[in-house]
């Protein structure tokens, strides 16, 4: 059903992409982070209010709780922070060989925008 707002016709669920300011360098869509670990920080420069809807680490699915009001969410090695249009994400050092991948999902309402981190091991 349309909406009709400042003279724009909207349409439910038909929300403009989330767009972002970072230093943080994307490739394929994927973050490479240093086994050190480190801290990434990201602005939403479209929405005035924006939480998290979700992550998802090494295959396991994690919903923030209403007691963090949608806005902080962490897993064994990572957090993920929401202040006003600003999330930050700390990726703890990795001292294991193996691999590990966190997908981390804000949202505005009915537009997403995840990100996904890969985190290299340690090699000997």
């Amino acid at each position: 059903m349309p909406f009709t707002a400042c003279d724009e016709e909207l349409v439910v669920g038909d929300w403009p992409p989330m767009e972002w300011e970072t230093d943080v360098k994307i490739s394929s869509s994927c973050i490479s982070v240093p086994t050190e670990g480190g801290i990434f920080v990201f602005h939403c420069k479209n929405y005035e209010n924006i939480w998290i809807s979700y992550a998802e680490e090494n295959g396991t699915f994690l919903d923030p709780t209403p007691e963090s009001d949608w806005r902080a969410l962490e897993g064994d090695w990572w957090k993920a922070k929401v202040e006003g249009v600003t999330m930050t994400v700390n990726i703890a050092s990795n001292p294991s060989a193996e691999k590990r991948v966190v997908e981390i999902c804000p949202t505005a309402g009915d537009t997403f925008h995840p990100f996904v981190f890969e985190q290299a091991g340690k090699t000997n």
